[in-house]
């Protein structure tokens, strides 16, 4: 699992660019995250709002 750290300190779900860097993915809604989060199998993500976007993170890496 890649993932990028955001200014807030929240892992999110990345993908590896050709330049070995890495770009988290995005979604516009809800409904786009949640269905990306629930398709990885063995692990618990959740989608995660900023200001401008919706992220997909694990679960442990936000806070109750």
């Amino acid at each position: 699992m890649n993932t990028y750290k955001l200014n807030t300190g929240v892992h999110v779900l990345a993908r590896p660019l050709k330049d070995g860097s890495l770009y988290p993915y995005t979604y516009i809604n809800r409904t786009q995250a949640e269905n990306a989060a629930r398709k990885h199998d063995g692990e618990v993500y959740q989608s995660h709002w900023t200001r401008r976007v919706f992220y997909v993170t694990p679960k442990q890496d936000i806070a109750p």
